[in-house]
Order: structure tokens, then C-alpha cells, then sequence
């Protein structure tokens, strides 16, 4: 307040529109998957203010959804000039993909055990990617329904090892009752 004698300062940073955005380091998943998810998300250019939002969902959000539990995301911002720009740059370490240490199934899916297993992408020693399995469950409820199983349902649980290295996976089937409809009069 000038009046009072005292002087403010500011020191304002410039802040330039963001051009583009990078992802660096080992990906783990492909990088157009990556900005697809992003995108999707959070926009195509998000503002420079919001990178740690952006590396916070990419952590833990985007990279749990493949199965990278141990995942790390710094940003950085690169300020360029003539003409003024920012570009985002998201240094990515996935670390492993969990893999899936133990199956339990809870339901009976009309179909033997080893085959709806290897179906939904949810096999003991195999991959764990939530994104896959969740979609062929999903895709499975729709096969169900198809059939006349309109109450059918699907979901998954997991427990995660303490190093985030397995989960162990627990699948819910309700196929549910074959159902009639029948209209009379």
C-alpha cells in the first residue's frame, strides 16, 4: 500500500500457452495409448499450472489401470521464446507390471473355470491389466444378456502385494436366471 509507505514487488513469471506435451523414460505402455487416456481426461494441452495434476493422475490413476502399481511421474516445464511457448514434459519410470499371483472365483460362469479365466485375461502367473479385464467382464455380462440373462453381472477385487509387484484377484460372477417375457391380451 503506497499510502502507508510500503512497497509491494512482484516477481511474475511469465506464463506462455502450452504447444505440446512429451512423455520420456520408460512408457511401459504406448505412447498414443498415453495421450489418448490423458486427453481424455484432462485435454489435449493442459495449463502448465496444472502439471502436478496431470502427473498425479498419470501415477495413479492411468498407469494403475494397466497394471503399474509402482509407477512414477515427475514434469518438468521447458519455457521457450520467439515465439513464447511452454512445453510440458512428463518423465515416466512404469516400473514392473504387477503380474497375478492368485485367482479366486466367486459364482459359477456357466463355462469350465480355465476357459472364462483365460477369457477374461485373469490367469494366475499372467499380466495383471485392470483396463482388459474389467472390458471382457464387461463383455461377458453382454454375452450373458444376450441369452436372456438379464440380470447378470461381473466385477473384480484385488489385494496387492506389499512391494506392488502381484495382486491377488478375486472374480464376482452372477450369471443370473434365464428370464421369459411374455406378453398377454
Amino acid at each position: 500500500d503506497a499510502a502507508a509507505g510500503v512497497e509491494l514487488r512482484y516477481n511474475l513469471i511469465p506464463l506462455h500457452n502450452v504447444s505440446r506435451v512429451e512423455y520420456t523414460g520408460r512408457l511401459g505402455i504406448s505412447p498414443g495409448t498415453l495421450r489418448s487416456r490423458v486427453t481424455d481426461r484432462l485435454g489435449a494441452l493442459p495449463r502448465a499450472g496444472r502439471a502436478a495434476e496431470v502427473a498425479r493422475v498419470v501415477e495413479q490413476q492411468i498407469y494403475r489401470d494397466y497394471g503399474y502399481l509402482r509407477a512414477t511421474v515427475r514434469h518438468r516445464e521447458i519455457v521457450q521464446h520467439n515465439p513464447d511457448r511452454t512445453i510440458l514434459v512428463f518423465d515416466i519410470d512404469a516400473g514392473p507390471r504387477a503380474a497375478i499371483r492368485t485367482v479366486n472365483l466367486s459364482g459359477d460362469p456357466l463355462e469350465p473355470r480355465e476357459a472364462f479365466e483365460r477369457d477374461v485375461h485373469a490367469v494366475a502367473g499372467g499380466p495383471y491389466e485392470p483396463v482388459t479385464i474389467q472390458a471382457r467382464l464387461d463383455a461377458y455380462v453382454g454375452r450373458m444378456r444376450k441369452k436372456r440373462r438379464y440380470e447378470a453381472s461381473a466385477s473384480f477385487t484385488t489385494e496387492a502385494s506389499a512391494d506392488g509387484t502381484s495382486v491377488d484377484l478375486t472374480l464376482d460372477v452372477k450369471p443370473g436366471p434365464v428370464v421369459s417375457v411374455a406378453l398377454e391380451g
